[in-house]
């Protein structure tokens, strides 16, 4: 994301970001990409786009929907390749 922010991002009919703060910097048509701090998965791969923003529990939290670049529900393999 341009705005470097963190969240985590959530599956399901619509994925969603979640747990970003109120004062975010999120915006619409950002591209969503994986950190390395998990270790699960290398940084830098774009999983998708920022659809919508909304304020949760009175602005004190953002949940952003995503549109993922790739349908995981429609899919039989993914490979992560790292160095």
């Amino acid at each position: 994301m341009d705005s470097a922010e963190i969240a985590l991002l959530r599956g399901g009919a619509e994925p969603v970001l979640d747990y970003l703060t109120g004062d975010s910097r999120i915006r619409e048509k950002e591209k969503v990409v994986t950190t390395s701090w998990s270790g699960e998965y290398p940084e830098g791969i774009v999983v998708g786009e920022v659809l919508r923003i909304r304020k949760m529990y009175r602005g004190l939290t953002i949940r952003a929907s995503v549109r993922p670049f790739l349908s995981l529900l429609h899919s039989e393999h993914l490979f992560v390749y790292k160095k």
